[in-house]
């Protein structure tokens, strides 16, 4: 077990815990803090998880791609997924299905009086959908996501398609890079999802990638970039620990 100082976040000795008063002192800036059984049991769990990356037991996951390039480490890796092709054949039957209606309503005309305007307004949501899942799979078909560590900054690109997390982060502010799970429920059947996540050092939280398919895609990146970055891991509330 190992409890880390809330105000440095560097590990406190043995001689620095008092288990019986659950009272904790830092002897690097003299802190000096409660602590509870649950978050010893969290540091615990999350301590393996950091030893499993020193180890360097992390697959390098087949989606992305390393390089080092004019003094910067670069991570990218191309959307596609045969999930993609059948994402066309919907995209092709849900927006051919749109186009039927209005071609028929305007063949109707609005002769119909106020009745009409119902059949032209009722489906807009489904035009909303329609034109976001397109976009979705085409970028799927063109976009490559690229992380590029500096040595002044983190940066984050899609392209050609723009898509969200785009952006770049000073590494003044940067904290910690950390995963994190989420779980998603689909007729009856659990999935799990996972994303790179970067703790600024004001305390909020900045997503990096997500929807990963798998934890050793995000744990991998962070790894990689903290080694680069010279950045010491260290436990995060909420990250996953495997």
């Amino acid at each position: 077990m190992e409890i880390h100082c809330r105000r440095c976040h560097k590990p406190i000795a043995a001689d620095g815990i008092n288990i019986q008063q659950m009272i904790a002192k830092c002897q690097h800036c003299n802190a000096v803090f409660t602590f509870n059984s649950a978050e010893a049991n969290a540091e615990a769990a999350t301590n393996a998880a950091t030893e499993r990356k020193q180890r360097g037991v992390i697959p390098v996951p087949a989606r992305w791609q390393s390089r080092h390039e004019a003094g910067a480490l670069i991570l990218t890796h191309r959307w596609f997924r045969p999930l993609y092709i059948f994402l066309v054949i919907f995209c092709i039957v849900w927006n051919g299905f749109l186009g039927i209606w209005y071609t028929m309503f305007l063949k109707g005309g609005l002769e119909a009086g106020p009745l009409s305007w119902i059949f032209l307004l009722l489906p807009l949501i489904h035009v909303a959908l329609g034109i976001g899942i397109t976009y979705f799979t085409i970028a799927g078909f063109l976009n490559t996501t690229s992380i590029i560590a500096e040595r002044g900054q983190l940066t984050v690109k899609h392209r050609p398609l723009p898509w969200l997390h785009a952006g770049t982060i000073s590494n003044l502010e940067l904290d910690q890079l950390y995963c994190k799970e989420t779980r998603q429920e689909s007729k009856g059947q659990t999935y799990y999802r996972y994303k790179l996540c970067a703790l600024l050092k004001n305390g909020r939280e900045r997503v990096l990638v997500s929807n990963m398919d798998s934890p050793d895609d995000a744990l991998y990146l962070e790894a990689e970039i903290e080694k680069y970055l010279g950045i010491t891991d260290r436990a995060v509330a909420g990250e996953y620990k495997g």
